[in-house]
């Protein structure tokens, strides 16, 4: 097995940095202890091996696990197998897919409690198919079905692998409250580096290390993505003088009034463009008992949340909190124009207009603003009296 590595080796230009391995096979031990001499990293993986034939290749020298309880053994409490040892070895390195269908957030969460969030490293195993639409596609030989996001064998509907991206599973752990985002981007990069023993030249941002950057723009999903690619994009302005609250404060009363300082500094709003959702907010001003006043974290109704499920993947996938600005700095703009189209807004408009004024239908104290015009379509109007 070794003079097949070194061959390999060879015709690599030394560029192999890991070689995984079933423990359970004849020669395993002998096999990972040449790897250690070769300063290739020995992997466990693919496996139904037993707690003690892993252990002795930890032993031997093997310091990583393969996509952590993928390809392995099932943790048993009288058989704890691969991953039973990949918990009880805290140096070693667990590779593992975050993308909610390989492996669930609970067991995610069990093997980062277990060995730290420094020795778990985010990977994708990401298949050619990845950011394609659903629907049949091959792996080498194999017939597979890309089905919600997840590619399923034909023959025994097997998962086939992953279409999860490195960001995703970023954002996966912090969202499943596992790690802090600043954990999250180092098991993504510095950690995954470090199992495979690179760390002297990536997984860090230093002099020396490779410039292997990943900028990241705004959440496509987000507000402020949304505004710049429909408007910011199209009209003269400098995108420095374009603000909203910042969202990754972790502090979200302060956050909330830098932005309210920022709109009064300058002068407030000229021209305030609204919306008006299905149950009548404006913003994500949500029907309360009370107009609110500055800008504020704000909790989602269910008909909030179900009307944007239209522009995610997944309900679940929605956010359940928005910042946005209070009622009464709305109020304050020197003019409003209120857009609405569809028959789904229909009630909502009607109450904006002709509902006397209540804070369970924000939308209806633009009635007592002096300059706001509405411009809606004749299925948004289909209740108005025209």
């Amino acid at each position: 097995m070794l003079e097949t590595l070194d061959a390999w080796q060879e015709q690599a230009d030394g560029l192999i940095r890991k070689s995984a391995l079933a423990p359970e096979r004849a020669g395993s031990v002998e096999y990972i202890r040449g790897l250690a001499e070769r300063a290739v990293v020995g992997a466990i993986g693919h496996t139904s091996a037993t707690y003690e034939e892993c252990l002795a290749a930890v032993q031997a020298g093997a310091s990583a696990f393969v996509h952590t309880f993928n390809g392995m053994d099932d943790l048993y409490h009288r058989t704890p197998g691969p991953v039973g040892c990949a918990m009880t070895t805290p140096e070693t390195y667990s590779e593992l897919i975050c993308d909610g269908y390989h492996v669930h957030p609970a067991a995610c969460g069990s093997l980062i409690a277990a060995k730290g969030w420094d020795h778990v490293a985010l990977i994708t195993d990401c298949l050619a198919c990845g950011g394609l639409p659903d629907g049949d596609y091959m792996i080498g030989e194999l017939p597979i079905e890309l089905r919600e996001g997840a590619a399923h064998l034909k023959d025994g509907d097997n998962l086939a692998g992953s279409t999860l991206t490195l960001a995703k599973a970023v954002r996966n752990v912090v969202e499943w409250g596992l790690v802090d985002a600043s954990q999250a981007l180092r098991m993504a990069g510095e950690v995954a580096a470090r199992s495979a023993r690179i760390i002297d030249r990536c997984g860090l941002i230093k002099e020396g290390c490779w410039a292997d950057l990943v900028v990241f723009d705004d959440d496509p999903q987000s507000y402020h993505y949304f505004m710049r690619k429909n408007l910011f994009d199209y009209v003269n302005i400098d995108l420095a003088n374009t603000h909203v609250p910042d969202g990754s404060n972790p502090d979200a009363e302060q956050a909330c009034k830098e932005y309210d300082d920022m709109v009064k500094a300058a002068g407030y709003v000229d021209l305030q463009l609204l919306g008006i959702g299905n149950n009548g907010h404006i913003g994500f001003n949500e029907p309360d008992d009370v107009f609110s006043k500055g800008t504020h974290c704000v909790d989602l109704t269910e008909s909030t949340i179900k009307a944007n499920s239209r522009l995610f993947e997944r309900e679940e996938d929605v956010p359940r909190q928005a910042y946005t600005m209070g009622v009464q700095t709305i109020m304050l703009a020197r003019s409003i124009l209120v857009i609405a189209n569809g028959e789904a807004k229909a009630q909502a408009v009607y109450d904006m207009c002709f509902c006397p004024v209540t804070p369970r239908v924000p939308a209806s104290i633009l009635q007592l603003h002096t300059n706001c015009a509405v411009i809606a379509d004749e299925a948004a109007l289909s209740l108005c009296p025209l």
